[in-house]
């Protein structure tokens, strides 16, 4: 990795750290210390939460520590580590097979962290982030967990897709079992995805594809009778009703959608202009077809599905949204990366300043989402 990547990667820890001790002193809200708390809950009276990898990781790394309260440092060390790791990971994949400067590759992985949905100023409601679609979540320990599992799998599938060799299956089949111990939320897309995209992409590799999915299938409906059969999380969320997954078109969105159209091209004014203008090349691309695929998919999910009881307001099946959007959006800005070095008088280029102009939108409304999280303490 490049030294500028590096010495951003160690100025991001020592920022991490302040933000994340915020967390875990409760000065701002987030859910660090309720999955803490969570897990507590569980261990006396001896049972794992489920999916377990986030709180083993958790468990296994706080006994390594001393201190005496070493579950929230255990989290912190976790995040920080994991939030870089993305990091680190967006770099390699830009740079990945394309001579893309490593000043250049270094910051836009680092822009792409902060890529938020656009501030409507005196038109934005109540809440900055409920009602859009963002690609990044900073409140979230589950989901800044399993980001690099998803990717990692994301990764292989596409040169699986891409490739005659199917060495790369075991590979996938690892990091969906991650994924899928972490947070299964990313697999509610990719099972669907994948058969799709390999019978366009592989023909030969479709019913691989298939028997792959419904094993996944099989995993994530093994790990939802787990957690909904246990009457423990009823009782940890102060809750004696049951909950089951239902087919509710838009009911979750409604719930936190105050102007539905504003808000969604608030979320995709970068993406509908990178399409717009550049579609016919960008969708020549396998991981630009995979990753925009997998958001619809995602999309799709959180509009249809809801869960009825307690956790309805949760809306858990957003969380699959964020990570394929993360996918989408790194795989467009490296394709327009080698689309605009392969042209001249880039700066005259009206179509290169107008990305550019709405991309750098995007991250300053996420630098502002940031500085109002740390102000109001809320991340809504």
């Amino acid at each position: 990795m490049h030294w500028v990547a590096i010495l951003i990667m160690l100025i991001g820890a020592q920022l991490l750290r302040l933000f994340y001790g915020m967390q875990a002193r409760g000065d701002i809200f987030s859910d660090f210390l309720a999955h803490i708390d969570l897990h507590r809950f569980y261990l006396e009276h001896g049972q794992i939460i489920f999916p377990p990898l986030y709180y083993l990781s958790l468990e296994g790394l706080s006994r390594l520590l001393t201190h005496s309260n070493s579950y929230p440092y255990a989290a912190g060390i976790i995040l920080i580590a994991f939030t870089l790791f993305k990091y680190g990971l967006s770099y390699k994949f830009i740079r990945h097979g394309q001579n893309i400067h490593p000043y250049l590759a270094a910051l836009l992985a680092l822009l792409l962290m902060l890529f938020f949905p656009y501030y409507l100023f005196s038109l934005e409601g109540k809440y900055l982030y409920m009602g859009k679609f963002t690609p990044q979540l900073w409140h979230n320990c589950t989901l800044t967990f399993v980001w690099p599992f998803c990717f990692l799998l994301f990764w292989v599938s596409l040169k699986w897709l891409t490739s005659e060799s199917t060495k790369s299956l075991s590979l996938m089949l690892l990091f969906a079992v991650l994924v899928a111990l972490a947070k299964p939320s990313f697999l509610f897309a990719f099972i669907p995805v994948l058969p799709v995209m390999t019978w366009v992409k592989a023909r030969n590799k479709t019913l691989i594809s298939l028997f792959f999915s419904s094993l996944m299938l099989l995993l994530v409906w093994g790990l939802k009778v787990l957690i909904y059969s246990n009457p423990l999380d009823a009782i940890a969320n102060s809750e004696q009703q049951g909950n089951e997954v239902v087919i509710s078109p838009l009911a979750t969105y409604w719930l936190y959608a105050e102007s539905p159209i504003l808000e969604f091209l608030a979320s995709f004014a970068f993406p509908i202009a990178a399409f717009a203008l550049y579609g016919k090349i960008l969708i020549q691309h396998t991981s630009v077809q995979f990753s925009l695929v997998l958001s619809i998919a995602a999309l799709l999910v959180y509009f249809m599905f809801a869960e009825k009881g307690f956790r309805f307001e949760h809306a858990n099946f957003y969380w699959q949204i964020p990570i394929c959007l993360s996918l989408l959006y790194l795989c467009i800005v490296k394709e327009l990366c080698l689309i605009f070095q392969a042209q001249k008088n880039l700066i005259l280029n009206w179509k290169f300043q107008s990305l550019c102009i709405l991309f750098l939108a995007h991250v300053g409304s996420g630098v502002y989402y940031l500085n109002h999280y740390l102000n109001t303490k809320s991340y809504l």
